[in-house]
C-alpha cells in the first residue's frame, strides 16, 4: 500500500509551494480580474432578477439571454487567463 503524503491543515501536501489565492499565470492580477468578472456576473443576475421579479411569466428567450450574457462574461475571463 503506498504511503499517504502528509498534509497541512489546509489539505496541501507538505513541502509544496503555497498557492492559496493564486490561480493561473497572473497571480494577484488574475485574482483581481476574476473578482471583477464575478462582480459583473452578479450585476447581470441582479439586473435580470429585478426586471423579472415583478412578472408572472418570463419567456425562455429572456432567460436564455441572461444565461448567454453570463456565459460570455465567464468565457471571456477564461480566454484571458489562457493567453
Amino acid at each position: 500500500m503506498p504511503a499517504v503524503p502528509e498534509t497541512t491543515e489546509y489539505g496541501d501536501r507538505k513541502g509544496t509551494p503555497d498557492t492559496h489565492g493564486v490561480t493561473g499565470k497572473g497571480g494577484a492580477m488574475t485574482e483581481t480580474r476574476e473578482a471583477e468578472v464575478i462582480q459583473e456576473a452578479l450585476q447581470v443576475i441582479d439586473k435580470a432578477l429585478s426586471e423579472m421579479l415583478h412578472r408572472e411569466l418570463v419567456s425562455s428567450n429572456e432567460v436564455a439571454d441572461v444565461l448567454l450574457d453570463l456565459r460570455s462574461l465567464l468565457t471571456k475571463q477564461h480566454a484571458l487567463q489562457t493567453q
